[in-house]
């Protein structure tokens, strides 16, 4: 009963289920971007889980499958402006570089408090950091970098004064 109901709900999605030669792939992709986007909601909940490879992946495979998915992303509340900023000017917002950072030391920490052994300490701290010097390498968006030159621009003149 179930399985029916969610492919009835599938379906009204754009998932459809016939045999067309247009691509032949489609079902894989749209199978593939589902379960991307099922891993990317887990990370949201889950340590250690990444969101937004997992959700840009989702995005990349849904428009491979030519399905509806990659639009409702797009239009999505939460997930479509980091989505459609990274499409535009392959930046991250300072709020989600400091929140990535954050979560990395807090998982760290974590392992720390829990008694993981000092080779688990060391290779997560190493792959932290990295990570950590990846998203730093990114660029800021366009928006905070303004936010910034503002702020910058006021306190100069109140210091002026």
């Amino acid at each position: 009963m179930h399985v029916n109901k969610l492919l009835v709900w599938l379906m009204e999605r754009g998932m459809s289920f016939g045999g067309g030669r247009k691509n032949r792939y489609r079902h894989l992709y749209l199978l593939l971007a589902w379960c991307c986007l099922l891993l990317a909601v887990l990370g949201a909940i889950l340590p250690l889980l990444p969101v937004t490879p997992f959700l840009l992946s989702s995005l990349w495979l849904s428009v491979k499958a030519e399905s509806g998915l990659a639009d409702w992303l797009l239009n999505h509340r939460r997930f479509g402006p980091p989505i459609r900023q990274w499409q535009r000017e392959r930046s991250l917002s300072l709020a989600t570089k400091r929140l990535v950072v954050a979560m990395l030391l807090a998982n760290w920490v974590v392992l720390l408090l829990i008694g993981a052994g000092p080779a688990v300490l060391a290779l997560t701290g190493l792959v932290f950091c990295g990570v950590i010097l990846f998203i730093c390498r990114i660029p800021t968006a366009a928006r905070d970098r303004a936010a910034g030159a503002v702020s910058n621009r006021r306190k100069l003149a109140t210091e002026q004064e």
